[in-house]
């Protein structure tokens, strides 16, 4: 009978070991729709903030309202000037983004986002790259500044 008890305690202890790592595991998982960002490296559930909100700028975690430009329409001329590093504006989907701020945290590399500032080439790259596995993030850790405002033919 000994043994019997012997054997269901140890069964107890490895259920309880096993629901203990299960539980760690979860809490300190990092699921796809938290994105880590800003000064405080707080998560932010990706999937409660809204497209249309504005959410402080010093977290850099949303799409602002255009800043830099005074107007929500960017034309090429205004695009190519934000050229660099220390100031990227790169266009996806006919929307502009200052990525300046993200470039230093980029996993692939500052060169890769900043040989592309201030073009038309960032979203062919981009989507080589990563598909569109990474438009949400990318929409997160980019500060929207305003549409893409073709002017001309574009035949």
């Amino acid at each position: 009978m000994k043994t019997k008890n012997a054997q269901v305690q140890i069964i107890a202890v490895v259920v309880i070991v096993l629901v203990l790592g299960f539980v760690f595991f979860v809490r300190n998982s990092t699921p796809d729709n938290v994105v880590v960002s800003g000064e405080d490296n707080l998560p932010v559930d990706a999937d409660s903030i809204d497209s249309n909100s504005n959410v402080d700028s010093n977290t850099n975690n949303s799409i602002n309202e255009p800043s830099d430009s005074g107007s929500s329409l960017i034309t090429e001329p205004i695009l190519s000037e934000h050229n660099s590093k220390e100031d990227c504006w790169i266009v996806y989907n006919k929307k502009v983004y200052d990525m300046t701020s993200y470039i230093p945290r980029h996993p692939g590399g500052e060169d890769k986002i900043a040989q592309n500032c201030g073009t038309l080439n960032f979203e062919s790259e981009f989507i080589k790259k990563h598909g569109t596995s990474k438009v949400e993030l990318l929409m997160k850790v980019g500060t929207f500044i305003g549409d893409f405002d073709i002017v001309g033919d574009l035949e």
